[in-house]
């Protein structure tokens, strides 16, 4: 896998299980899918679910690279401050060139990553 270029933040707001699970499949899909490696950044509301998932030094680059339900960065607000205002911060602890926000019912496609760079290849001045 190439250098990472992309941020991903996924804001949660997840109190059921049904939409937990919806979340996980999304991730998964999310790193099953891509073709090079991303910072996934979860913004969690109301619940700290999610923090499980948070990668966590002593991983191997193998392990790390291997974990489809990883998560890079997880922030957590309890109580909740609002979509936007989470989402914000979830930009702001973003350490890519771009940044991408999702949702846990958005399931991403094959080769998601390689597409939506290849819009900024195509044309520097584009913006999506």
């Amino acid at each position: 896998m190439s250098a990472s270029r992309i941020s991903v933040v996924l804001p949660v707001l997840a109190p059921t299980a049904f939409l937990r699970a919806m979340t996980e499949f999304a991730i998964k899909t999310l790193r099953l899918h891509a073709d090079a490696d991303f910072e996934l950044i979860v913004v969690e509301a109301d619940h700290d679910y999610f923090s499980r998932l948070e990668y966590k030094p002593g991983l191997s680059s193998i392990e790390r690279r291997d974990a489809v339900d990883r998560i890079d960065k997880y922030l957590n607000f309890n109580p909740k401050i609002g979509g936007v205002k989470e989402l914000n911060a979830g930009v702001r602890a973003a350490s890519n060139e771009f940044v991408l926000s999702t949702g846990n019912d958005v399931i991403a496609p094959p080769h998601w990553d390689t597409e939506l760079l290849r819009c900024f290849e195509e044309r520097a001045d584009c913006g999506v």
